[in-house]
């Protein structure tokens, strides 16, 4: 049975009841648009914005808190799991002297991904560990390796996934870890029916039952969670939610990638930019027939991002040529290629286009 399987079998054993909320834009201090995110055409990111312990369990008395989460997207047309553990090596505020406190967080717990295809699945833990000094030093050394896990071009890094995976299934077999707060959800793109669409905002996991409080008058301020009046301002009448654990999560979506992010394309769009300068033409045009083929085969851009970064950069490589007199130093950065307009593409080009896609696929 490997690391997913247990956590997945812990959950399903021990958990509790609890409350889960999503805010509406209009709870939000932030203005910003929740439409559901389309698939193909969007990056997304979850963070995990703000956490409280509540003074009702015995914290850091004889056990610590860990926090694990787990989400699952297509990347690369296969479903991916990323983990991160949380524990007291990243939750530095807490002790029990200042229990029922709000920490702000703000970990990212993935990547920018694209959301390419499929569902996102999520899950996400609160455990108690036993308090024991080789236990925090294994805790430490999973926090460091999950930080490792949510960058830019997830493809490098991908192989420390099921190791990372196993080893907190055995931490918190080891430290007899008991579930305090377990929250699992599916989200769908744009149109996947029910109430899960993915977009934008902030989603509470409060240790409570239903009817313990009102859940419509929860609010966010300052990415933290707040309960307001039903009606009025909340912005000007709000109090922290005491005496309740609770994680709360943000979904960050974006319609652009990290242009800089992505290293091995810059590097090859840098190769060919040297080419045209020097009127090795030759190897100018084989450079960017290889990063064609690189952008068609990235997991980390969204179908439409493949057609336009190879549009503007094919673009930018032919003004470039026409010019001749720039140096390397004054090249234009990614970020800022992507900013230009969309140049008009000729049936040839167009064409080229529609076989890179029917050849790489999504």
């Amino acid at each position: 049975m490997n690391g997913w399987q247990r956590l997945m079998g812990l959950i399903s054993r021990s958990a509790q009841q609890y409350t889960h909320q999503f805010i509406p834009a209009s709870l939000t201090d932030v203005p910003q648009n929740d439409t559901p995110v389309k698939e193909g055409e969007a990056y997304c990111r979850l963070w995990l914005s703000e956490m409280r312990l509540a003074k009702d369990v015995e914290w850091f008395q004889q056990r610590y808190p860990v926090v694990h989460t787990a989400t699952t997207f297509h990347y690369n047309q296969q479903p991916q799991t990323i983990p991160y553990l949380a524990g007291p090596g990243q939750i530095k505020e807490l002790s029990e002297n200042n229990l029922d406190k709000v920490i702000q967080c703000n970990f990212p717990l993935t990547p920018l991904f694209p959301l390419t295809q499929g569902v996102v699945q999520f899950q996400a833990s609160l455990f108690s560990l036993e308090s024991d000094n080789y236990l925090r030093s294994f805790t430490n050394t999973l926090e460091s390796l999950s930080e490792l896990l949510p960058v830019p071009e997830l493809s490098s890094v991908l192989k420390l996934v099921v190791p990372i995976y196993n080893g907190i299934a055995d931490l918190l077999s080891a430290g007899n870890g008991q579930l305090k707060l377990g929250y699992q959800q599916t989200f769908t793109p744009a149109g996947g029916g029910g109430s899960h669409d993915l977009r934008r905002g902030y989603i509470a996991v409060i240790l409570a039952s239903q009817g313990t409080f009102d859940a419509g008058t929860l609010c966010v301020v300052q990415d933290s969670l707040r309960i307001g009046p039903k009606a009025g301002s909340f912005l000007a009448d709000n109090r922290p939610l005491e005496k309740h654990s609770y994680m709360l999560f943000r979904w960050e979506t974006q319609s652009e990638q990290d242009w800089e992010s992505l290293s091995a394309i810059k590097q090859l769009v840098h190769k060919a930019e040297e080419a045209v300068l020097m009127a090795r033409l030759d190897e100018a045009r084989s450079l960017l027939a290889t990063l064609k083929v690189e952008i068609f085969r990235s997991p980390d851009l969204t179908k439409s991002d493949r057609r336009t970064m190879t549009t503007k950069l094919q673009a930018h490589l032919t003004e470039l040529g026409l010019q001749g007199a720039r140096g390397l130093e004054s090249m234009p950065s990614l970020y800022t290629i992507m900013q230009r307009p969309l140049p008009e593409l000729s049936d040839t080009e167009q064409a080229e286009l529609d076989g890179l896609e029917q050849l790489f696929g999504t």
